[in-house]
């Protein structure tokens, strides 16, 4: 499986996608994980495969409850090697602790600075930077969860 953000037009917002292949050679047609509106920037995957076959979990960044100014970090997980979704989840649900923090998510995300790991157990981890600009200040932030 593969993850990757991409838009119909240049400029535009991006959806985020998924290809499964069996064999490494031929691939699924896309199947879009966003939320399906075209206004909404999605971006920085993070795909990890879990302990069983068939068992992947993706997280991005997305700015749905903001345009630009309260992105957030979304979780979905498929125990069929993407047959099906989990319900998206937000993972960024704290609307306080640092100053680039508000209810409806954080100001800049730092998607360079973003990774998802899944233990043995199943639990998966994942981190990420946000901050209030380009320049910061910013942070680190980390989550777990099945």
């Amino acid at each position: 499986m593969i993850a990757y953000n991409a838009g119909a037009v240049a400029g535009q917002p991006q959806k985020m996608w998924v290809l499964t292949s069996t064999d490494g050679v031929n691939w699924s047609s896309p199947t879009e994980v966003s939320n399906g509106s075209s206004t909404i920037n999605n971006a920085f995957p993070a795909l990890a495969a879990g302990p069983t076959v068939g068992d992947f979990r993706l997280a991005w960044q997305d700015d749905r409850n903001g345009n630009t100014t309260a992105w957030n970090t979304w979780y979905r997980s498929t125990t069929n090697s993407g047959a099906t979704w989990s319900t998206p989840a937000r993972l960024s649900d704290l609307g306080s602790g640092a100053p680039y923090k508000n209810p409806n998510g954080y100001a800049f995300p730092y998607g360079d600075y973003f990774e998802i790991a899944v233990d043995s157990s199943g639990m998966a981890h994942v981190v990420w930077g946000a901050g209030a600009s380009y320049n910061g200040p910013g942070g680190t932030w980390y989550t777990r969860g099945k």
